[in-house]
Protein backbone atom coordinates (compact mmCIF):
# COMPACT_ATOMS: atom_id res chain seq x y z
CA UNK A 1 0.00 0.00 0.00
CA UNK A 2 1.96 3.01 -1.07
CA UNK A 3 0.81 6.01 1.06
CA UNK A 4 1.37 8.64 -2.13
CA UNK A 5 -0.01 6.38 -5.04
CA UNK A 6 -3.26 6.97 -2.59
CA UNK A 7 -3.53 10.47 -2.51
CA UNK A 8 -2.86 10.80 -6.01
CA UNK A 9 0.63 11.50 -6.24
CA UNK A 10 1.88 8.90 -8.89
CA UNK A 11 2.89 10.95 -12.06
CA UNK A 12 3.90 8.93 -15.41
CA UNK A 13 6.93 9.65 -17.12
CA UNK A 14 4.88 11.58 -20.01
CA UNK A 15 3.28 14.23 -17.28
CA UNK A 16 6.46 14.59 -15.75
CA UNK A 17 8.03 15.56 -18.60
CA UNK A 18 4.77 17.72 -19.48
CA UNK A 19 5.09 19.03 -15.98
CA UNK A 20 8.67 19.97 -16.65
CA UNK A 21 8.24 21.57 -20.17
CA UNK A 22 5.86 23.97 -18.71
CA UNK A 23 8.11 24.82 -15.89
CA UNK A 24 10.94 25.52 -17.67
CA UNK A 25 9.02 28.45 -19.72
CA UNK A 26 10.89 32.08 -18.83
CA UNK A 27 7.95 33.47 -17.79
CA UNK A 28 7.01 30.95 -15.03
CA UNK A 29 10.92 30.69 -14.25
CA UNK A 30 10.66 34.65 -13.61
CA UNK A 31 7.75 33.88 -11.17
CA UNK A 32 9.68 31.62 -9.69
CA UNK A 33 12.46 33.37 -8.71
CA UNK A 34 10.67 35.75 -6.30
CA UNK A 35 11.19 35.55 -3.13
CA UNK A 36 8.26 34.30 -2.75
CA UNK A 37 6.25 32.50 -4.85
CA UNK A 38 2.64 31.54 -3.71
CA UNK A 39 -0.66 29.49 -4.76
CA UNK A 40 -1.07 31.35 -7.71
CA UNK A 41 2.08 30.51 -9.58
CA UNK A 42 1.18 26.68 -9.14
CA UNK A 43 -2.48 27.21 -10.39
CA UNK A 44 -0.62 28.53 -13.38
CA UNK A 45 1.61 25.49 -14.17
CA UNK A 46 -2.02 23.38 -13.22
CA UNK A 47 -3.44 25.32 -15.59
CA UNK A 48 -1.30 25.35 -18.56
CA UNK A 49 -0.83 21.57 -17.98
CA UNK A 50 -4.49 20.86 -18.77
CA UNK A 51 -3.81 22.42 -21.75
CA UNK A 52 -1.70 19.49 -22.61
CA UNK A 53 -3.67 17.15 -21.60
CA UNK A 54 -2.60 16.46 -17.56
CA UNK A 55 -5.39 17.15 -14.87
CA UNK A 56 -3.07 17.68 -11.31
CA UNK A 57 -4.11 20.47 -9.13
CA UNK A 58 -2.03 23.10 -8.15
CA UNK A 59 -1.07 21.23 -4.57
CA UNK A 60 0.44 18.32 -6.52
CA UNK A 61 1.96 20.35 -9.11
CA UNK A 62 3.75 21.85 -5.95
CA UNK A 63 4.79 18.72 -4.60
CA UNK A 64 5.62 16.83 -7.64
CA UNK A 65 8.23 20.20 -8.42
CA UNK A 66 9.65 20.05 -4.54
CA UNK A 67 10.51 16.15 -5.35
CA UNK A 68 11.50 16.76 -8.88
CA UNK A 69 13.95 19.33 -7.13
CA UNK A 70 15.48 17.14 -4.50
CA UNK A 71 16.19 14.20 -6.99
CA UNK A 72 17.79 16.88 -8.61
CA UNK A 73 20.07 18.23 -5.97
CA UNK A 74 20.96 14.49 -4.62
CA UNK A 75 21.91 13.38 -8.10
CA UNK A 76 24.00 17.23 -8.50
CA UNK A 77 25.78 16.27 -5.16
CA UNK A 78 26.41 12.24 -5.96
CA UNK A 79 26.60 12.01 -9.63
CA UNK A 80 27.27 7.99 -9.14
CA UNK A 81 24.17 7.79 -6.63
CA UNK A 82 22.93 4.14 -7.10
CA UNK A 83 19.15 5.89 -8.09
CA UNK A 84 19.86 9.07 -9.90
CA UNK A 85 17.39 11.58 -11.06
CA UNK A 86 15.14 10.09 -13.89
CA UNK A 87 15.11 13.51 -15.64
CA UNK A 88 18.49 14.87 -14.34
CA UNK A 89 19.03 16.67 -17.81
CA UNK A 90 15.82 18.13 -18.28
CA UNK A 91 16.04 19.99 -15.33
CA UNK A 92 19.51 20.87 -15.64
CA UNK A 93 18.92 22.65 -18.24
CA UNK A 94 17.20 25.33 -16.13
CA UNK A 95 17.70 24.54 -12.31
CA UNK A 96 21.44 24.87 -13.16
CA UNK A 97 20.59 29.04 -13.38
CA UNK A 98 18.17 29.07 -10.64
CA UNK A 99 19.04 30.19 -7.34
CA UNK A 100 18.70 27.61 -4.29
CA UNK A 101 15.67 28.73 -2.54
CA UNK A 102 14.71 27.60 0.76
CA UNK A 103 11.61 25.83 0.58
CA UNK A 104 10.65 27.78 3.48
CA UNK A 105 10.30 30.94 1.18
CA UNK A 106 7.56 29.25 -0.69
CA UNK A 107 3.80 30.26 0.73
CA UNK A 108 0.68 27.97 -0.69
CA UNK A 109 -1.23 31.18 -0.41
CA UNK A 110 -0.93 34.73 -0.19
CA UNK A 111 0.05 34.52 3.43
CA UNK A 112 0.92 37.78 5.36
CA UNK A 113 5.14 37.07 5.56
CA UNK A 114 5.77 39.89 8.40
CA UNK A 115 7.48 38.97 11.08
CA UNK A 116 5.55 36.11 13.52
CA UNK A 117 3.27 38.03 16.23
CA UNK A 118 3.80 36.59 19.61
CA UNK A 119 2.06 33.48 20.83
CA UNK A 120 0.18 35.73 23.60
CA UNK A 121 -1.15 37.64 20.95
CA UNK A 122 -1.97 35.13 18.55
CA UNK A 123 -4.31 33.73 21.86
CA UNK A 124 -6.28 36.34 21.72
CA UNK A 125 -7.07 36.59 18.02
CA UNK A 126 -7.08 32.36 17.33
CA UNK A 127 -9.12 30.29 18.83
CA UNK A 128 -7.23 27.70 20.36
CA UNK A 129 -8.37 24.74 18.36
CA UNK A 130 -7.49 26.50 14.99
CA UNK A 131 -4.02 27.48 17.00
CA UNK A 132 -3.24 23.82 17.86
CA UNK A 133 -4.33 23.04 14.04
CA UNK A 134 -1.92 25.63 12.97
CA UNK A 135 1.40 24.67 15.00
CA UNK A 136 0.65 20.64 14.33
CA UNK A 137 0.82 21.94 10.74
CA UNK A 138 3.84 23.41 10.78
CA UNK A 139 5.34 20.35 12.51
CA UNK A 140 4.04 18.46 9.53
CA UNK A 141 5.27 21.21 7.16
CA UNK A 142 9.12 21.52 8.39
CA UNK A 143 8.80 17.63 9.46
CA UNK A 144 10.19 17.62 12.79
CA UNK A 145 9.92 13.75 13.03
CA UNK A 146 9.93 13.53 16.39
CA UNK A 147 6.90 15.10 17.67
CA UNK A 148 5.01 13.56 14.71
CA UNK A 149 3.93 11.36 18.42
CA UNK A 150 2.15 14.28 19.08
CA UNK A 151 0.57 15.14 15.71
CA UNK A 152 -0.67 11.55 15.73
CA UNK A 153 -2.38 11.56 19.29
CA UNK A 154 -4.17 14.97 18.26
CA UNK A 155 -5.14 13.22 15.29
CA UNK A 156 -6.62 9.55 16.71
CA UNK A 157 -8.76 12.05 19.47
CA UNK A 158 -10.16 13.66 16.74
CA UNK A 159 -11.26 10.67 14.52
CA UNK A 160 -12.63 8.99 17.60
CA UNK A 161 -14.82 11.39 18.28
CA UNK A 162 -15.46 12.22 14.52
CA UNK A 163 -15.12 8.53 12.61
CA UNK A 164 -16.71 10.29 9.13
CA UNK A 165 -13.91 13.17 8.91
CA UNK A 166 -11.62 10.61 6.93
CA UNK A 167 -12.37 7.62 4.98
CA UNK A 168 -10.78 4.15 6.31
CA UNK A 169 -7.48 4.48 4.11
CA UNK A 170 -7.22 7.70 4.77
CA UNK A 171 -7.41 7.44 8.29
CA UNK A 172 -4.98 4.39 8.12
CA UNK A 173 -2.58 6.07 6.06
CA UNK A 174 -2.21 9.15 8.05
CA UNK A 175 -1.99 7.47 11.66
CA UNK A 176 0.39 5.49 10.30
CA UNK A 177 2.44 7.51 8.26
CA UNK A 178 2.88 9.95 11.02
CA UNK A 179 3.81 6.73 13.76
CA UNK A 180 5.96 5.23 10.87
CA UNK A 181 8.31 8.16 10.40
CA UNK A 182 8.87 8.34 13.63
CA UNK A 183 9.77 4.77 14.45
CA UNK A 184 12.27 5.48 11.52
CA UNK A 185 13.57 8.00 12.90
CA UNK A 186 14.06 6.13 16.33
CA UNK A 187 15.42 3.02 14.41
CA UNK A 188 18.22 6.06 12.90
CA UNK A 189 20.30 6.34 16.07
CA UNK A 190 21.85 3.26 17.84
CA UNK A 191 20.76 4.91 21.54
CA UNK A 192 17.07 4.88 20.95
CA UNK A 193 17.18 1.79 18.28
CA UNK A 194 16.05 -0.86 20.70
CA UNK A 195 12.42 -3.11 20.98
CA UNK A 196 11.83 -1.33 24.71
CA UNK A 197 11.55 2.10 22.87
CA UNK A 198 9.96 0.68 19.63
CA UNK A 199 7.29 -1.81 20.74
CA UNK A 200 4.76 0.83 22.08
CA UNK A 201 4.74 2.64 18.63
CA UNK A 202 4.23 -0.21 17.19
CA UNK A 203 1.20 -1.11 19.00
CA UNK A 204 -0.56 1.93 18.95
CA UNK A 205 -0.10 1.47 14.78
CA UNK A 206 -2.13 -2.15 15.60
CA UNK A 207 -4.64 -0.27 17.45
CA UNK A 208 -5.48 2.07 14.58
CA UNK A 209 -6.03 -0.75 12.11
CA UNK A 210 -8.15 -2.72 14.64
CA UNK A 211 -9.98 0.85 15.65
CA UNK A 212 -11.17 1.73 12.42
CA UNK A 213 -11.06 -1.60 10.40
CA UNK A 214 -14.46 -1.66 8.85
CA UNK A 215 -16.57 -4.55 8.36
CA UNK A 216 -13.91 -6.66 6.14
CA UNK A 217 -10.57 -7.38 6.75
CA UNK A 218 -8.05 -4.36 4.33
CA UNK A 219 -5.63 -6.80 3.09
CA UNK A 220 -3.80 -4.40 1.60
CA UNK A 221 -3.56 -2.34 5.01
CA UNK A 222 -2.55 -5.64 7.12
CA UNK A 223 -0.14 -6.23 4.60
CA UNK A 224 1.27 -3.15 4.67
CA UNK A 225 1.60 -3.64 8.33
CA UNK A 226 3.31 -7.28 8.21
CA UNK A 227 6.34 -5.77 5.68
CA UNK A 228 7.17 -2.31 8.43
CA UNK A 229 7.10 -4.53 11.06
CA UNK A 230 9.31 -6.64 9.23
CA UNK A 231 11.24 -3.93 8.19
CA UNK A 232 11.88 -2.83 12.10
CA UNK A 233 12.79 -5.94 12.89
CA UNK A 234 15.47 -5.89 10.52
CA UNK A 235 17.19 -2.58 11.10
CA UNK A 236 16.94 -3.72 14.71
CA UNK A 237 18.64 -6.71 14.52
CA UNK A 238 21.01 -5.75 11.85
CA UNK A 239 23.33 -3.03 11.96
CA UNK A 240 25.12 -3.46 8.45
CA UNK A 241 21.44 -3.86 6.95
CA UNK A 242 20.07 -0.80 9.26
CA UNK A 243 22.78 1.82 7.59
CA UNK A 244 22.07 0.52 4.05
CA UNK A 245 19.17 1.19 4.81
CA UNK A 246 19.33 4.74 5.56
CA UNK A 247 21.34 5.91 2.96
CA UNK A 248 19.89 3.91 0.06
CA UNK A 249 16.59 2.92 0.63
CA UNK A 250 14.96 5.65 2.88
CA UNK A 251 15.93 8.90 0.58
CA UNK A 252 13.63 6.66 -1.76
CA UNK A 253 10.81 5.33 -0.37
CA UNK A 254 10.27 7.78 2.80
CA UNK A 255 11.63 10.82 1.29
CA UNK A 256 9.81 14.05 0.02
CA UNK A 257 7.63 11.77 -2.63
CA UNK A 258 6.41 10.07 1.13
CA UNK A 259 6.72 13.87 3.23
CA UNK A 260 4.40 15.70 0.68
CA UNK A 261 2.15 12.71 0.71
CA UNK A 262 1.78 12.53 4.32
CA UNK A 263 1.53 16.47 4.28
CA UNK A 264 -1.55 16.61 1.73
CA UNK A 265 -3.40 13.96 4.05
CA UNK A 266 -2.82 16.09 7.19
CA UNK A 267 -3.51 19.42 4.86
CA UNK A 268 -7.27 17.31 4.15
CA UNK A 269 -7.91 16.35 7.28
CA UNK A 270 -6.82 19.78 8.84
CA UNK A 271 -9.36 21.55 6.21
CA UNK A 272 -11.77 19.50 7.37
CA UNK A 273 -12.02 19.98 10.47
CA UNK A 274 -11.73 23.70 10.02
CA UNK A 275 -15.07 23.32 8.61
CA UNK A 276 -16.49 20.89 11.06
CA UNK A 277 -15.81 23.57 13.81
CA UNK A 278 -16.32 26.94 12.01
CA UNK A 279 -15.09 30.15 14.32
CA UNK A 280 -18.40 31.56 15.38
CA UNK A 281 -19.94 35.01 15.59
CA UNK A 282 -19.59 37.16 18.46
CA UNK A 283 -23.72 36.97 18.70
CA UNK A 284 -23.34 33.28 18.36
CA UNK A 285 -21.19 33.40 21.13
CA UNK A 286 -22.83 35.32 23.44
CA UNK A 287 -26.15 33.28 22.93
CA UNK A 288 -24.10 29.90 24.15
CA UNK A 289 -22.58 31.71 27.31
CA UNK A 290 -24.73 31.30 30.44
CA UNK A 291 -25.06 34.37 32.89
CA UNK A 292 -23.08 34.47 35.65
CA UNK A 293 -21.33 36.96 37.91
CA UNK A 294 -18.19 36.16 37.20
CA UNK A 295 -18.75 35.46 34.01
CA UNK A 296 -17.14 38.55 32.35
CA UNK A 297 -13.90 38.46 34.98
CA UNK A 298 -13.32 35.12 33.50
CA UNK A 299 -13.40 36.08 29.91
CA UNK A 300 -11.83 38.50 30.49
CA UNK A 301 -8.36 37.77 32.34
CA UNK A 302 -6.70 36.72 28.66
CA UNK A 303 -6.52 40.57 28.09
CA UNK A 304 -5.27 42.14 31.49
CA UNK A 305 -2.16 42.38 30.44
CA UNK A 306 -2.08 44.98 27.93
CA UNK A 307 1.06 44.29 25.52
CA UNK A 308 -0.12 41.78 23.86
CA UNK A 309 -3.35 43.16 22.95
CA UNK A 310 -1.88 46.55 21.66
CA UNK A 311 0.90 44.61 19.24
CA UNK A 312 -1.69 42.78 18.08
CA UNK A 313 -3.56 45.68 16.96
CA UNK A 314 -0.63 47.39 15.80
CA UNK A 315 0.38 44.36 13.42
CA UNK A 316 -2.96 44.55 12.25
CA UNK A 317 -2.87 48.68 11.25
CA UNK A 318 0.61 48.36 9.71
CA UNK A 319 -1.14 45.92 7.38
CA UNK A 320 -3.89 48.05 6.51
CA UNK A 321 -6.74 45.32 8.32
CA UNK A 322 -7.64 48.24 10.66
CA UNK A 323 -10.22 50.77 8.67
CA UNK A 324 -11.20 53.79 10.34
CA UNK A 325 -15.81 54.45 10.02
CA UNK A 326 -16.68 56.00 7.58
Amino acid sequence: MSLADDVGWTWSPEETKALISVWSNEQILLKMEQTYRNKHVYSEISERLKDLGVKRTWKQCQNKMKALKWRYRETLRNPSSSRPCPFFSELHEFLAAMPDMPESKETDDEEDNSRPLPLLSLRLLVPPLRLVSAALWQVVQRRDTMDYGLVEEFVTTVLEITPDLMSYREKVQLIMGLRAQLVLELCRSDHSADPETIQPHLSRMRTCIITHREKEIDTEVEASESNFLELVQTLLDDPLEREHFFQEVFPEEFGPVYDTALQTLMWEFLSRLEKLLPTPTFQQTASWLRPAPSMLNECAQSVTQPQPLKTLLQHHRCHGHLFAND
